[in-house]
């Protein structure tokens, strides 16, 4: 039919343009897609960058804390729900304010940089509270505040029981709880989170030379003596503290 010919290829004219448009819709699409994927794998890795720097500045000796602060905080404008930023600022807010207070007590930054310790604690911890090291770094943050204020110790304190119930045998724990319980008061329970910490770990540097200390210090001399002896033969022959108190009790005998 010559009269229906040119209605038919109009209407295949039309499907042909909307079937175009189609594509070219998508392919915008697809792009914004592409681009927005690009921009967040961009921010993760600045913001990852930023984190990564801040952890070092924290790392290195003779650190600078103003330039991890800048760090984290920056990671943290990037990825504000990353719940790792967030405890790590808070515990170097806690620090800095330990920093200020030992040096001048009544100094009136001390309760702000307090304020925003505990609240990026807080709120970085309310993300996620399944990660063994967001409790360590949140006992950090409380044993620094307790510096300004004694009685944050017993969150420190709180804070090491419920990461001892995710993993009741890391011995990093119970010796920091048995740190914790001595600094309370109660050095019988105190003395169990110790042994319990070496019954883990015997070669355990930091938790035998804090044994060692404990018995020097109640005049129990030869069972100190015997702990400096097994670091030097066990863990570190070139620790110095150990070769120093050997060193003081032989000539103490002199």
């Amino acid at each position: 039919d010559l009269h229906s010919f040119p209605t038919r290829r109009s209407s295949d004219l039309n499907l042909c343009n909307n079937h175009q448009r189609w594509q070219i819709t998508a392919y915008y699409l697809l792009g914004g897609l592409v681009l927005i994927c690009w921009q967040q794998i961009i921010v993760t890795w600045l913001a990852d960058y930023h984190y990564a720097h801040c952890k070092s500045e924290i790392n290195r000796r003779g650190n600078d804390i103003n330039q991890a602060l800048s760090h984290c905080a920056l990671a943290i404008k990037m990825r504000p729900h990353e719940a790792a930023y967030q405890i790590e600022l808070g515990g170097l807010y806690a620090q800095y304010a330990a920093q200020i207070a030992q040096k001048i007590p009544n100094h009136p930054s001390i309760k702000e940089l307090t304020n925003l310790a505990l609240e990026l604690s807080d709120r970085g911890f309310a993300l996620n509270q399944h990660n063994l090291n967001f409790y360590k770094t949140r006992f950090r943050t409380f044993t620094s505040l307790s510096v300004i204020d004694s009685t944050y110790i017993l969150q420190a304190k709180e804070t090491l029981e419920q990461a001892m119930k995710l993993s009741p045998t890391d011995p990093k724990l119970t010796f920091y709880y048995a740190t914790v319980l001595d600094s309370l008061g109660d050095y019988q329970a105190g003395e169990q989170a110790l042994e319990k910490t070496l019954q883990m770990r015997p070669i355990y540097l930091e938790a035998r030379l804090y044994l060692a200390s404990k018995l020097w210090k109640r005049a129990q001399y030869a069972a100190a003596l015997a702990n400096y002896h097994f670091v030097l033969d066990y863990i570190d022959s070139n620790n110095q503290v150990a070769h120093t108190m050997i060193a003081s009790a032989a000539a103490s005998l002199k």
